[in-house]
C-alpha cells in the first residue's frame, strides 16, 4: 500500500500537479488515497529517500526544490544514458520507433491546444521512450526517477511556450534522424539539445534561488 501511495504522489510530481515547495498534507493525502496515515507516512519516507519530498519542522512535508548542483548532476546522467540509447537504436525494434514517434505526435497535438503542462510531461515521456530503446527494464525504472526529479527543475519554465516549443520541434528532428539511421546527426543534435536545455534550466533555477 505504501508503494502504491508513493507511486500516486510520484506521478503527481511528474505530471506537474505537485510543484516544488508545495505542501503534501498527511491527512488530506490519506483521505484522498483511502489509506491510513501510517501508510502515507511510509510513502513519504520512500519519496524522501528518492529526493522528491522533504520534511520541514514548521511546514510539514513539501515537494523538494532543486538547486543548481542537482540540475548539473541530473544532466550528467541524462547525457550518459540518452546518448547511449541512441547508440543502441542501431538495432532498434519497430515497436520502439513507433512509441518514440507517438510521443512526438502527442506533444505536437498538446502544443497545438496550448496545453503547456501536458507538453512538458510529454517531453519527458519522449526522453523516457528514447532511453527505452536500450531495452533494459532496470534502466527504464532508474531513468523514470531521474525524469521525475527533472520535472521539479522544469517547474520554473513549465508553462512557458518560448521554452517548450523549440524542444517539441527538436524531438521531431531527433526522431526523424534516428528513423533514417542518421546516427551522427542524431548524436550531435542530442548533445546540443541537452547542453541548451541544461543552460536554460540552470538559469531558471538560479533565478528562483536568488528570489528566495
Amino acid at each position: 500500500m505504501a508503494q502504491r501511495a508513493a507511486e500516486f504522489i510520484r506521478d503527481a510530481i511528474r505530471s506537474g500537479a505537485l510543484s516544488p515547495g508545495q505542501a503534501v498534507p498527511e491527512a488530506a493525502t490519506a483521505a484522498s488515497l483511502r489509506v491510513s496515515r501510517n501508510t502515507v507516512r511510509e510513502a513519504f519516507r520512500l519519496l524522501g529517500g528518492e529526493g522528491l519530498l522533504v520534511h520541514h519542522v514548521h511546514r510539514g512535508v513539501v515537494v523538494r526544490q532543486l538547486d543548481e548542483a542537482d540540475v548539473r548532476d541530473i544532466y550528467a546522467v541524462r547525457r550518459t544514458l540518452e546518448l547511449a540509447a541512441v547508440g543502441a537504436a542501431r538495432c532498434l525494434p519497430p515497436r520502439g520507433m513507433d512509441r518514440l514517434r507517438g510521443a512526438v505526435l502527442e506533444a505536437e497535438q498538446a502544443a497545438g491546444r496550448g496545453d503547456w503542462r501536458a507538453v512538458s510531461t510529454l517531453n519527458l515521456e519522449f526522453h523516457q521512450r528514447l532511453v527505452a530503446l536500450a531495452g533494459s527494464p532496470r534502466l527504464d525504472e532508474f531513468f523514470a526517477r531521474i525524469l521525475t526529479e527533472l520535472r521539479l527543475a522544469f517547474a520554473a519554465v513549465a508553462d512557458q511556450p518560448e521554452f517548450l516549443l523549440p524542444y517539441v520541434r527538436e524531438n521531431r528532428t531527433l526522431c526523424d534522424a534516428i528513423a533514417a539511421g542518421r546516427w551522427d546527426d542524431a548524436l550531435a543534435g542530442l548533445r546540443a539539445y541537452l547542453a541548451r536545455s541544461e543552460r536554460t534550466v540552470l538559469e531558471a533555477v538560479g533565478a528562483a534561488e536568488h528570489r528566495e
